[in-house]
């Protein structure tokens, strides 16, 4: 969303949203892990908090200069970029 142009605060918040139902969906399998600790560690890997996807395009921003230069870094070409930035605004 953010190689369409989306603040990153929106792109955080629609990512919150996946927050519950990930948890929901990964319940019955932390039910299984009998080890407090290594079952806390994994819930927490079962997160999609506004934090962690802000951290994570500012590492790109960092890092790469943005989205769009991480992608084109790792391969993608001015055409496939163009296509999926057609496909994120559609």
């Amino acid at each position: 969303m953010s190689l369409a142009g989306v603040p990153a605060e929106a792109v955080a918040a629609d990512y919150a949203v996946l927050d519950d139902r990930m948890r929901e969906h990964f319940d019955e399998q932390l039910a299984l892990i009998s080890d407090p600790a290594e079952r806390s560690q994994l819930a927490e890997s079962f997160t999609a908090r506004p934090e962690t996807m802000i951290a994570a395009l500012k590492h790109l921003e960092d890092k790469y200069g943005g989205t769009e230069q991480y992608l084109r870094q790792g391969g993608l070409h001015g055409n496939q970029l163009n296509a999926l930035r057609a496909r994120l605004v559609a």
